[in-house]
């Protein structure tokens, strides 16, 4: 497939490119070593950790720092000597003003080391003061990366027209499923089982329908301080054997399995990266409409990929019903979610507009 970056002839890589966070999240190795295959002849993590996780590229390095947080706020020692002696080409630091630090290290870094600077966060996910407030600690750097196109529209007026800034639409690295035309009849959720996932509701949801004669059956993957109390809730509503708990599972070939049999993906309260992953295995999503989430809730498209509703067991009650009775209508929800992540949200996607803003930020 040919990224946006292979379109530029002319494009050079950049020298070296410092990034300063506390560490990698496994689902963040895949974006850091494609970009540091196409894009950088030098890439260096500064951060808390004493080692990359597994899988990150040998030619990415490590500088280990520390973090001292101290009533939400953030300090990093030493930070400006070793970003210092690193002689970076760009920096990129944490969109958080809480990290006192980088008030100094951003315009240290423009002014004295003459290199730009691109701050990487979520952003303001309301308007009025906070929006306005963090759009001038943004112009303190070179440029802005957020993960969502609603954090953008808040802060995005009081930015500027001229000011650099790109949207990385969070996702996950998946290889692509063969997507067999079988008998679907499980809703599935995968990740931590926490209270705020709200997977009680779904839970109540499947009991009112099974009473219902709805073969409705969940499949449980994860693990979590919430597992026990799940189990017992499905043994006292009288659905404990039509709920599968998986444990955690890490082996892709065997979570791909389970994925085959799912006719959705739903978490009532929360919409993270848990979306891509149903989106990139062709699984429809369903979540409340004002689910927590770190901006992936915008990939859904109620009606389309996935069902946005309004809250509450009886709702999803409705929806799930839907489904089962449609079977069809959810297969094409799920054809259309595959289409749109490997159309518009694999992780290369994600580096070529970082590289964009790069390019952006070196020419300014």
């Amino acid at each position: 497939m040919e990224s946006l970056t292979d379109k530029y002839d002319s494009f050079d890589r950049v020298e070296h490119l410092v990034v300063v966070l506390r560490g990698i999240a496994p689902y963040r190795v895949e974006f850091f070593n494609q970009l540091y295959e196409r894009y950088c002849h030098r890439l260096t993590i500064v951060g808390a950790a004493s080692q990359l996780p597994e899988g990150v590229n040998k030619g990415i390095g490590l500088v280990s720092v520390a973090f001292k947080e101290r009533r939400g706020f953030r300090l990093i020692r030493n930070l400006h000597s070793v970003v210092e002696s690193l002689k970076p080409s760009i920096v990129v630091v944490e969109f958080n003003p809480k990290v006192i630090t980088h008030w100094l290290l951003v315009p240290w870094c423009r002014i004295k080391l003459h290199v730009p600077v691109i701050f990487w966060g979520i952003g303001a996910r309301e308007g009025g003061a906070k929006a306005f407030a963090l759009a001038g600690y943004a112009h303190l750097a070179n440029g802005l990366a957020l993960y969502e196109d609603k954090a953008r529209q808040k802060i995005g007026k009081w930015l500027g027209k001229g000011y650099p800034v790109a949207v990385l639409h969070n996702t996950v690295h998946s290889e692509k499923p063969i997507i067999e035309e079988i008998r679907r009849n499980s809703v599935l959720y995968v990740g931590a089982l926490t209270k705020r996932k709200r997977l009680d509701e779904l839970f109540r949801a499947a009991a009112l329908l099974r009473k219902q004669k709805v073969p409705i059956e969940l499949l449980i993957v994860g693990d979590g301080a919430e597992r026990v109390s799940l189990e017992n809730l499905a043994e006292d509503i009288g659905i404990a054997k039509n709920v599968k708990f998986f444990g955690e599972i890490r082996d892709k070939n065997e979570l791909r399995e389970i994925y085959s049999q799912a006719l959705m993906a739903c978490c009532p309260g929360q919409a993270g990266l848990f979306v891509l992953q149903a989106f990139a295995n062709g699984v429809p999503f369903v979540t409340k409409v004002n689910a927590v989430t770190g901006g992936e809730i915008e990939n859904i498209v109620d009606g389309q990929n996935g069902v946005l509703y309004q809250g509450g067991v009886d709702q999803l009650v409705e929806v799930l019903r839907l489904a089962y009775a449609r079977p069809g209508l959810m297969e094409k929800y799920g054809k259309n979610a595959y289409e749109f992540y490997w159309a518009h949200r694999q992780v290369i996607h994600m580096v070529d507009r970082f590289v964009e803003l790069c390019k952006r930020v070196s020419a300014t």
